[in-house]
């Protein structure tokens, strides 16, 4: 059967990963691998084991498999990753993502759904059936005796939410429906409920908030007694507010730097409530031109989980389509100070700031034929001194000194860029780490909490404090900055960065055409403490 052409962005997408997830899985009856979606384990060597969490991409491949009219094909396939899903399972109904031994919970919860879908499914033989439903018991029992605790992640606890939720509805689990609505209640409770959104470690990520209402969304349809939908809209209404005027997120405003938009909340919000239909439409346009990081375009583990919310989002668009609505008169000022964000609008110009993230500074402006175009990224300084780098941006780095209709001023400090390189000897280490000691819960636990904090908690300062004062006028913008005492005196080299972030973030730094497009200076550039710019 031949495939007839996708009506929308979405629905393109999927089919490009759908594919790179059939080239992933390994359906080779004669390879001891047979059923893995890893392909840098079966196919190039490169690892010693298998991710477990590339097993998501079951869903996306059914799903297109459907489309084809393929399934009977892919039976033999299903059964033999039920297989291979039962050897890499340890005996605890724990799965490995990043090392062996691994224990964390949050590997499982990965693709916990995925597997209840599959077993749910028809497509598998009574032997393979049985056989998955073990393997998704022994992991469930694995979810119920640990925990995540290494930060306030909320789109990974409403994901767990979710993924036990959907499982406790379909195998009758009352302990497990339990536990996932704690974790949901525990992911309102990092809610900002005055301003719409969610704590991600240090303050709020736009890109991230898209996949925590994901999740939310799908706990609300599955669970209407749960009355997700006043969170969910109040979420929404923020999001309106920080997706910039062409339909992308710039990661300069999100405390973890990422630009993915996940956007099946975003069409089932329209369909809720017309409020939020120019949101919607202005976020597929923004897929359908190519602004936004595409599913089609990144590494497999993110492009999989990217490529399953737009399939779900093509099925919505095309059974449900929407009359095209006109966005409505935008406020021309919004503060978020409990974010650290806020926003100044005209006809002509979009204006960000991003208190809490050093002052970091995103300019939009609207050209004669109506298009709004990224004038102007800002992400703070970057001092240089010997082997070191320090930034600005950096999550709570940063306050709002002084705020008004025309201006925001900000006082900022620079802080250790936490960025660390793997080297050999450590991986040396800790393969020893995860055959022995690491093997022990709670030192996994505790490791885990151990790495977070070095990559992403320690708070290393210098003594120089930037002042920054932004000033919005009709047409233009002037930054005005002062920095003192003077880094340079000693020896430091002093950057002005586009963008820079002090901490790691692997999902973040996804490229974005107006990287290359902006003609608005060098990507870094040398400057000194003092400095006044009209833009």
């Amino acid at each position: 059967m031949t495939l007839l052409p996708p009506t929308n962005p979405y629905e393109r997408e999927f089919r490009i990963v759908a594919r790179q997830v059939l080239s992933a899985w390994n359906r080779d009856p004669g390879s001891p691998s047979y059923g893995s979606m890893d392909r840098p384990y079966w196919g190039w060597k490169y690892k010693d084991f298998s991710d477990s969490t590339m097993q998501y991409g079951l869903n996306v491949a059914i799903a297109y498999a459907r489309r084809s009219g393929g399934l009977d094909a892919m039976r033999p396939w299903l059964d033999a990753t039920v297989r291979y899903m039962g050897r890499i399972q340890w005996g605890d109904g724990s799965f490995d993502q990043c090392y062996p031994h691994e224990k964390s919970p949050g590997v499982f919860f990965d693709f916990l759904a995925t597997l209840v879908d599959l077993h749910g499914s028809g497509l598998l033989s009574r032997d393979a059936a049985a056989e998955l439903e073990g393997i998704i018991r022994r992991g469930v029992a694995f979810l119920l005796r640990t925990d995540e605790k290494h930060g306030e992640v909320a789109n990974h606890i409403a994901q767990y939410g979710y993924e036990l939720l959907h499982y406790a509805k379909a195998f009758g689990d009352a302990p497990a429906e339990a536990r996932g609505r704690e974790y949901i209640a525990r992911t309102l409770s990092w809610f900002d409920r005055d301003e719409g959104w969610f704590r991600e470690y240090h303050g709020p990520d736009a890109g991230y908030q898209t996949r925590t209402l994901r999740y939310l969304t799908k706990t609300g349809l599955l669970y209407p007694d749960l009355n997700l939908w006043p969170v969910v809209d109040k979420a929404m209404e923020f999001m309106d507010a920080v997706v910039m005027p062409d339909g992308t997120i710039n990661p300069l405003l999100g405390c973890r730097s990422t630009a993915l938009i996940y956007p099946y909340s975003f069409e089932v919000a329209a369909r809720r409530d017309a409020r939020f239909a120019p949101l919607a439409a202005r976020i597929q346009t923004a897929w359908d031109d190519g602004l936004v990081p595409l599913p089609s375009s990144l590494d497999f583990g993110n492009a999989i989980r990217l490529g399953d919310d737009a399939r779900e989002a093509a099925d919505l668009v095309a059974s449900q389509p929407l009359a095209a609505t006109a966005q409505g008169a935008l406020p021309a000022r919004l503060d978020f100070p409990n974010a650290g964000i806020f926003v100044r609008r005209s006809a002509s110009q979009a204006v960000y700031v991003g208190s809490g993230l050093g002052g970091a500074v995103v300019i939009y402006r609207r050209s004669l034929e109506g298009a709004w175009r990224l004038a102007v990224e800002d992400g703070g300084y970057l001092l240089a001194e010997g082997g070191r780098r320090y930034v600005t941006r950096v999550p709570a780095a940063g306050m709002a000194a002084a705020v008004t209709d025309d201006s925001i001023t900000i006082e900022a400090g620079f802080f250790l860029s936490l960025h660390e390189d793997v080297k050999t000897y450590q991986m040396v280490a800790l393969r020893i780490l995860n055959s022995t000691v690491l093997r022990i819960q709670w030192i996994g636990d505790l490791f885990r909490k151990v790495v977070v904090r070095r990559l992403m908690g320690r708070r290393v300062t210098k003594e120089a404090k930037l002042h920054r004062t932004v000033t919005i006028h009709d047409a233009s913008v002037t930054i005005d900055d002062r920095i003192a005492p003077d880094p340079t005196t000693e020896g430091g080299r002093l950057y002005r960065a586009r963008r820079a972030s002090g901490i790691h973030m692997a999902s973040s730094r996804y490229f974005q055409p107006v990287e290359i497009e902006v003609t608005q200076g060098p990507w870094e550039e040398p400057t000194g403490a003092a400095s006044t710019r009209a833009l």
